[in-house]
């Protein structure tokens, strides 16, 4: 399997990032094309019924993810799974585009969120989720909490076991039910804000 990588990136932190080139390398070898924009400056530490939509592909021999990360313009296109085994040299890509980009400080992302929103893309066929949060540190969620009373004290963001999307394609309201419909834990719609919280934590369900 090949496929090229573009890994457009000025002033990072490679040795934080995926510890050298070597890991690019190997990411590209499984299918990936990650593109980091020049923006990234440094990293501290590497509801329509679901019914009427295409039902997620299960756990088969391949799984894809394609993200967007609203702040920074990161893309990620690839497959990050293979024969029921997480990719590492992947999900370190997955863990930077997710990273708390307030801080450029970067934390291992819960397989199973990536799951999750692989689910929900592959749902309604989506070309790309666009991340408006992934994981947050302790003071950039206080902050947002403080800010907006809608952060929880103790988040699942600041575990990476969360995030926030939205797509261009599918309204937030359809985005939860399908979420809540394939197995995200928590799911919060947020209508006027217009994204969708996932979560693996226990199921709950919220309107914010």
């Amino acid at each position: 399997m090949s496929l090229k990588s573009t890994m457009n990136v000025q002033n990072v932190n490679r040795r934080s990032f995926l510890t050298g080139c070597a890991s690019a390398a190997t990411a590209a070898a499984m299918g990936v094309i990650a593109t980091p924009t020049a923006s990234v400056a440094r990293t501290r530490r590497p509801l329509a019924s679901p019914a009427v939509a295409r039902a997620p592909h299960r756990l088969k021999d391949v799984r894809t993810i394609r993200l967007t990360h609203q702040a920074t313009g990161d893309r990620f296109r690839g497959v990050y799974s293979e024969s029921g085994r997480y990719i590492p040299e992947v999900m370190e890509i997955l863990n930077w585009t997710l990273r708390d980009v307030n801080v450029d400080e970067v934390r291992r992302m819960d397989p199973k969120l990536i799951d999750a929103l692989s689910n929900l893309q592959n749902v309604f066929d989506l070309d790309e989720l666009i991340v408006t949060s992934g994981y947050r540190c302790r003071a950039t969620n206080e902050r947002i909490r403080r800010r907006t009373g809608r952060a929880a004290k103790n988040s699942y963001h600041m575990h990476g076991m969360a995030a926030d999307v939205y797509s261009y394609k599918v309204g937030p309201r359809r985005l939860a039910r399908a979420a809540w419909t394939y197995g995200a834990g928590g799911v919060g719609y947020y209508p006027y804000n217009g994204f969708v919280h996932l979560d693996v934590g226990p199921q709950r369900r919220w309107r914010g």
